[in-house]
């Protein structure tokens, strides 16, 4: 079994809008083209700009390309009323470029995409990164926020409980309820900090209203 190969997106600027290009996903058969628009534009120039684009493309990278158009709230623009969908497929066959304004199935589409040796070659100058990649950046970055959790729960939890242990060997009565409260406080910060148990509604107050008492 070949492993799963992560490719970058590639992003373009023009006058009125920016492109986001990006090559197939593992098992999806085409790839994705987002044309953002950053101001209202009618729907006549979406359509012809995402022809434009979704040949340009196409032609560019060997790929399906399924291409559509965002506003700028980051909604999709619909052209409905105009097309079928509002989405776009390109697909070169035989050297002609077809044009889809329908969703098409799986297997109307070339399976050259689903190959990474092809999609190796088609994308030479885009970056990617293999599933080993993304497995060990996890591990990388789960690690350091194990280990400040660790570091809290000693300052936290366990030097308190350690204090309050030592407390008990004093041979006043004060040093047994000091040793009770210590044990709670620290089992309660345990049970927050662990997820066991959610803040109130009188501690989420009070956070509020210590930090709106703070100088800005």
């Amino acid at each position: 079994m070949k492993e799963k190969v992560y490719f970058d997106s590639v992003k373009e600027k023009h006058e009125t809008f920016f492109v986001e290009y990006h090559p197939p996903m593992n098992s999806v058969p085409f790839a994705t083209l987002y044309i953002n628009y950053p101001r209202a534009v009618n729907t006549k120039e979406v359509i012809v700009q995402l022809e434009i684009q979704a040949s340009k493309w196409a032609k560019k990278y060997p790929v399906p390309v399924m291409a559509s158009a965002f506003d700028e709230y980051g909604d999709l623009i619909s052209i409905g009323r105009e097309k079928e969908s509002s989405h776009l497929t390109v697909i070169e066959r035989y050297g002609q470029y077809e044009k889809h304004w329908n969703l098409l199935k799986d297997d109307e589409f070339p399976v050259e995409a689903l190959d990474t040796t092809f999609l190796l070659s088609v994308y030479s100058d885009i970056g990617y990164r293999t599933q080993s990649d993304v497995t060990k950046d996890a591990h990388k970055r789960i690690k350091p926020m194990r280990q400040l959790k660790f570091i809290l729960l000693i300052w936290a939890v366990f030097i308190p409980a350690s204090i309050a242990i030592l407390e008990f060997f004093s041979p006043t009565w004060i040093a047994v309820i000091a040793l009770a409260y210590s044990l709670w406080k620290a089992y309660q910060q345990w049970l927050l900090m662990t997820g066991r148990k959610k803040k109130s509604e009188e501690d989420i107050a009070k956070i509020k209203n210590e930090a709106s008492s703070l100088p800005l």
